[in-house]
Protein backbone atom coordinates (compact mmCIF):
# COMPACT_ATOMS: atom_id res chain seq x y z
CA UNK A 1 0.00 0.00 0.00
CA UNK A 2 1.53 3.23 -0.88
CA UNK A 3 1.15 5.98 1.99
CA UNK A 4 -0.65 9.38 0.89
CA UNK A 5 -0.22 12.08 3.16
CA UNK A 6 -3.20 15.08 3.84
CA UNK A 7 -4.43 17.71 5.69
CA UNK A 8 -6.51 16.41 8.05
CA UNK A 9 -9.88 17.37 6.26
CA UNK A 10 -9.39 14.62 3.52
CA UNK A 11 -8.15 11.46 5.80
CA UNK A 12 -11.57 9.77 4.50
CA UNK A 13 -11.09 10.22 0.57
CA UNK A 14 -7.21 9.83 1.32
CA UNK A 15 -7.75 6.20 3.47
CA UNK A 16 -10.12 5.15 0.30
CA UNK A 17 -7.80 6.36 -2.03
CA UNK A 18 -4.69 4.14 -0.35
CA UNK A 19 -6.86 1.11 0.47
CA UNK A 20 -7.95 1.24 -3.49
CA UNK A 21 -4.71 1.64 -4.57
CA UNK A 22 -5.31 4.70 -6.51
CA UNK A 23 -5.02 8.69 -5.46
CA UNK A 24 -7.48 11.21 -4.73
CA UNK A 25 -7.47 13.00 -7.81
CA UNK A 26 -9.20 9.60 -9.35
CA UNK A 27 -11.64 9.49 -6.75
CA UNK A 28 -12.62 12.48 -6.75
CA UNK A 29 -13.17 12.48 -10.38
CA UNK A 30 -15.03 9.22 -10.41
CA UNK A 31 -17.13 10.54 -6.81
CA UNK A 32 -17.98 14.06 -8.34
CA UNK A 33 -17.36 15.86 -5.14
CA UNK A 34 -13.76 16.46 -3.07
CA UNK A 35 -15.45 17.01 0.04
CA UNK A 36 -14.24 20.19 1.16
CA UNK A 37 -16.84 22.73 0.81
CA UNK A 38 -17.94 24.26 4.17
CA UNK A 39 -21.89 22.86 4.77
CA UNK A 40 -21.37 23.45 9.00
CA UNK A 41 -19.52 26.85 9.49
CA UNK A 42 -20.46 26.70 12.80
CA UNK A 43 -19.05 23.73 13.71
CA UNK A 44 -15.77 24.46 15.73
CA UNK A 45 -12.41 23.09 13.94
CA UNK A 46 -12.33 23.62 10.34
CA UNK A 47 -12.50 19.25 9.73
CA UNK A 48 -15.84 19.13 11.47
CA UNK A 49 -17.12 22.30 8.63
CA UNK A 50 -16.74 20.30 5.56
CA UNK A 51 -18.47 17.99 4.01
CA UNK A 52 -16.47 15.13 3.82
CA UNK A 53 -17.53 12.16 2.17
CA UNK A 54 -19.79 8.96 2.97
CA UNK A 55 -18.09 5.69 3.16
CA UNK A 56 -20.99 4.45 0.26
CA UNK A 57 -19.35 7.13 -2.05
CA UNK A 58 -16.81 4.71 -2.18
CA UNK A 59 -18.53 1.78 -3.25
CA UNK A 60 -18.85 1.90 -7.08
CA UNK A 61 -14.87 3.20 -6.93
CA UNK A 62 -14.13 -0.69 -5.31
CA UNK A 63 -16.46 -2.02 -7.58
CA UNK A 64 -14.30 -0.71 -10.72
CA UNK A 65 -11.74 -2.04 -9.10
CA UNK A 66 -13.25 -5.77 -8.22
CA UNK A 67 -13.48 -5.12 -4.87
CA UNK A 68 -16.32 -5.34 -2.45
CA UNK A 69 -16.45 -3.13 0.30
CA UNK A 70 -17.84 -4.78 3.56
CA UNK A 71 -19.28 -3.32 6.98
CA UNK A 72 -17.41 -4.14 10.10
CA UNK A 73 -17.80 -2.83 13.78
CA UNK A 74 -15.31 -3.10 16.51
CA UNK A 75 -16.56 -3.81 19.84
CA UNK A 76 -20.39 -5.02 18.98
CA UNK A 77 -22.25 -5.36 22.06
CA UNK A 78 -24.67 -8.18 22.85
CA UNK A 79 -27.48 -8.22 24.69
CA UNK A 80 -31.16 -10.12 25.10
CA UNK A 81 -32.82 -6.45 25.18
CA UNK A 82 -32.94 -2.65 25.53
CA UNK A 83 -33.30 -3.13 29.72
CA UNK A 84 -29.50 -5.33 29.95
CA UNK A 85 -26.36 -3.63 29.43
CA UNK A 86 -24.29 -5.10 26.39
CA UNK A 87 -21.52 -6.63 26.63
CA UNK A 88 -18.72 -5.68 23.99
CA UNK A 89 -17.20 -8.24 21.73
CA UNK A 90 -13.41 -7.36 20.88
CA UNK A 91 -12.87 -7.06 16.93
CA UNK A 92 -9.71 -7.35 15.09
CA UNK A 93 -9.22 -7.76 11.42
CA UNK A 94 -5.86 -9.65 10.77
CA UNK A 95 -7.17 -11.13 8.14
CA UNK A 96 -8.15 -8.32 6.23
CA UNK A 97 -5.64 -7.60 3.73
CA UNK A 98 -6.70 -4.01 2.64
CA UNK A 99 -9.55 -1.98 5.30
CA UNK A 100 -10.37 1.84 5.76
CA UNK A 101 -11.02 2.09 9.26
CA UNK A 102 -12.93 5.07 11.25
CA UNK A 103 -12.99 6.35 14.61
CA UNK A 104 -15.27 9.19 15.52
CA UNK A 105 -12.94 11.89 13.66
CA UNK A 106 -10.46 10.34 11.62
CA UNK A 107 -10.18 7.43 9.02
CA UNK A 108 -6.55 5.65 8.19
CA UNK A 109 -6.32 2.39 5.72
CA UNK A 110 -5.06 -0.79 7.14
CA UNK A 111 -3.18 -3.30 5.22
CA UNK A 112 -3.27 -6.23 7.08
CA UNK A 113 -0.32 -4.87 9.29
CA UNK A 114 0.16 -1.42 9.21
CA UNK A 115 -2.17 1.49 9.80
CA UNK A 116 -1.59 4.19 6.87
CA UNK A 117 -2.85 7.55 8.59
CA UNK A 118 -2.81 9.73 5.78
CA UNK A 119 -1.88 12.64 9.01
CA UNK A 120 0.31 10.88 10.75
CA UNK A 121 1.97 8.58 8.45
CA UNK A 122 2.42 4.71 8.73
CA UNK A 123 2.16 2.87 11.73
CA UNK A 124 2.47 -0.99 13.59
CA UNK A 125 0.68 0.32 16.88
CA UNK A 126 -2.96 -0.35 16.83
CA UNK A 127 -5.32 2.34 15.52
CA UNK A 128 -9.21 2.44 18.31
CA UNK A 129 -11.22 1.91 15.27
CA UNK A 130 -14.83 2.01 15.76
CA UNK A 131 -16.11 1.01 11.82
CA UNK A 132 -14.59 0.22 9.09
CA UNK A 133 -14.91 -1.24 5.03
CA UNK A 134 -12.73 -4.24 4.76
CA UNK A 135 -12.50 -4.36 0.66
CA UNK A 136 -12.95 -8.03 -0.35
CA UNK A 137 -11.79 -8.75 -4.27
CA UNK A 138 -14.18 -10.40 -5.89
CA UNK A 139 -12.73 -13.57 -7.03
CA UNK A 140 -12.07 -14.27 -3.23
CA UNK A 141 -15.57 -13.89 -2.55
CA UNK A 142 -16.63 -15.93 -5.95
CA UNK A 143 -14.09 -18.71 -4.45
CA UNK A 144 -15.70 -18.35 -0.85
CA UNK A 145 -19.44 -18.67 -1.65
CA UNK A 146 -20.05 -20.76 -4.80
CA UNK A 147 -23.52 -20.40 -4.87
CA UNK A 148 -23.29 -16.31 -5.43
CA UNK A 149 -23.18 -15.54 -9.23
CA UNK A 150 -22.03 -12.18 -9.94
CA UNK A 151 -23.35 -11.66 -13.87
CA UNK A 152 -22.00 -8.28 -14.75
CA UNK A 153 -20.80 -4.83 -12.89
CA UNK A 154 -21.65 -1.76 -13.80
Amino acid sequence: MKMIKVNEDQCMVASWAMALSTTIDTLVEEIGVDGREWVWPEAGTTPAKRRSHHPLEFYHSCLKRNKIPVYVINRPGLSPGTNYEPIEIVYSVPDYKRAVLMDNTHAVAYDGTYYYDPADGIKKDTFDWRIGWALIDLITLNTMHKDIVINEIV
